[in-house]
C-alpha cells in the first residue's frame, strides 16, 4: 500500500506540536519551581558594579567599584578599584576614589582605603590612606596622615572632616600650612 504525501506531512505537523507542546510543559514547570536559598558562605561576585543613592527622585550619590563582593548575611559588600560621588549645593561634587573599600548596606555607610584621594568641583583636594563615609550625618572623615590642596595653599594634618550639608571642612591634629601668592599682591583698603 501506497501512503500518500500528505498523510506525512500530516503526521510530521502532529510530531511537531507534541514536542513544542512537551517542551513548553518541560519549561513551564522549571520556571514554577520555587527559587533556592542561597548557601550559607556562599559568595557573589559582580564586575563593573554601580550603585546609585537617590532622594525625592535626586541621586545624592553614587557608588562605582571594577569588582564587589557580597556574603549574604553580612550586610556588607567589599571593593576593589572603588570610586564614590556625592553631589551637593554646599559642597559641590565631591569624588572620592580608593584602592579597596567596604559597604555597610544597611547603614549606607561606605569606607576606602589604599591611595584614597579625594577630589572636589570646589577646587580642593585631599589624599590619605582611610576615609570613613557616614549616611547619618552626611560627613566624610579621615583618621591618620591627611594632605589637603586648596587653590593657594597646602596643609596636612591628622584628622578630616568634610560635612556635606554644610561648608565646613575642617582639619586638625599637628596642622601644618603652606600659603602661596596665586597673583599680584593688592594693598590692603583702608
Amino acid at each position: 500500500m501506497k501512503i500518500p504525501k500528505a498523510a506525512y506531512v500530516g503526521a510530521a505537523a502532529v510530531g511537531g506540536v507534541l514536542l513544542l507542546w512537551a517542551i513548553s510543559r518541560d519549561t513551564a514547570d522549571k520556571a514554577a519551581e520555587p527559587a533556592r536559598d542561597v548557601a550559607e558562605g556562599s559568595v557573589a561576585k559582580v564586575q563593573g558594579f554601580k550603585y546609585a543613592r537617590t532622594l525625592d527622585g535626586e541621586v545624592e550619590w553614587e557608588v562605582k567599584a571594577a569588582e564587589a563582593v557580597y556574603t549574604p548575611g553580612k550586610e556588607e559588600a567589599t571593593f576593589s578599584g572603588v570610586e564614590a560621588e556625592f553631589f551637593t549645593e554646599a559642597q559641590g561634587t565631591v569624588r572620592v576614589k580608593g584602592d579597596q573599600g567596604t559597604f555597610d548596606s544597611e547603614q549606607q555607610n561606605l569606607n576606602l582605603e589604599n591611595h584614597v584621594r579625594v577630589d572636589s568641583s570646589m577646587g580642593y583636594s585631599m589624599s590619605t590612606d582611610k576615609l570613613r563615609y557616614t549616611q547619618d550625618d552626611k560627613t566624610i572623615r579621615s583618621e591618620g596622615l591627611v594632605y589637603f590642596h586648596g587653590d593657594g595653599m597646602a596643609m596636612s594634618g591628622e584628622h578630616l572632616t568634610i560635612r556635606l550639608d554644610d561648608e565646613l571642612i575642617e582639619l586638625t591634629g599637628n596642622v601644618k600650612t603652606s600659603i602661596w601668592n596665586t597673583g599680584p599682591l593688592q594693598e590692603a583698603a583702608p
